[in-house]
């Protein structure tokens, strides 16, 4: 046993669980300490629920049938508060309600847009794309919530609004 070792074991105030001085947990201190710092949203996306992509349609388009998939995008900003200010963090871009039906390709043309014309801007990603399986219920969905995903961090970001 180096000395190390039996200076810890000898310490009743230390538990071999426990690295900290005094018996206090780690658990215990690091909670108190991070509810003393600051928090950041770790996804600021989900502050800007009224954007959506729901109901993906399956499409045959012309003779040759070339099938893709359709989204309806949903905008329907948040209500300004009753007494006539302006809400804290209203990201509201239109005043009124609206959707659209969208395909794959364009998301993909608004991605390559913005990073045409916001040189430097932080671009989220789009999900990529699939030739094997794009039709099954669950790429769809994978694909429909990463495109959401996609547009409320467009939505949130100032520099890309």
């Amino acid at each position: 046993m180096s000395p190390e070792e039996s200076r810890i074991e000898s310490n009743p105030s230390m538990s071999s669980d426990d690295e900290s001085p005094n018996g206090v947990e780690n658990d215990l201190s690091n909670s108190m300490e991070s509810s003393m710092q600051p928090r950041l949203l770790v996804h600021p996306e989900n502050s800007v629920a009224y954007v959506t992509v729901s109901d993906p349609v399956q499409v045959n388009e012309g003779i040759a049938g070339r099938k893709f998939t359709m989204y309806r995008v949903n905008y329907d900003p948040p209500l300004p508060p009753a007494d006539g200010s302006s809400p804290n963090n209203c990201n509201a871009i239109l005043s009124y309600a609206t959707s659209v039906n969208r395909r794959y390709s364009d998301f993909s043309w608004l991605y390559e847009r913005l990073h045409k014309e916001r040189p430097g801007a932080i671009v989220p990603p789009l999900p990529e794309k699939q030739s094997v399986s794009r039709f099954s219920e669950v790429f769809i969905e994978g694909r429909r919530f990463h495109l959401e995903i996609f547009l409320r961090r467009i939505v949130c970001n100032p520099e890309l609004k």
